[in-house]
């Protein structure tokens, strides 16, 4: 499994349940191979951070053009660029 981890912070005006609902209808898993899943998940500093699960590293990288095209939309409404960070993870499950 690989994690993107995108943080940003919205502007004061900008409403954070819109904003995700509409990431969430731009940015959806079957639109992309690999992408398993995201949640937007709040942070106690006011920015929010979306943690998508890509199956592989090969299929998140691929899908980065298009990922950041929807940033880029609604860079409008953020008061910085977002930060991106990537990590790949094992998974354990006892047998």
């Amino acid at each position: 499994m690989f994690i993107r981890r995108t943080t940003y912070r919205l502007k004061p005006d900008i409403d954070q349940p819109g904003f995700e609902r509409d990431m969430r209808a731009n940015i959806r898993p079957e639109a992309f191979e690999g992408f398993v899943s995201a949640a937007h998940v709040p942070n106690d500093d006011g920015s929010w951070t979306v943690v998508a699960l890509w199956e592989t590293k090969v299929e998140a990288m691929a899908a980065l053009p298009r990922i950041r095209a929807e940033w880029d939309k609604v860079q409008h409404q953020l008061t910085a660029p977002p930060i991106v960070e990537t990590a790949g993870v094992g998974v354990w499950e006892p047998g």
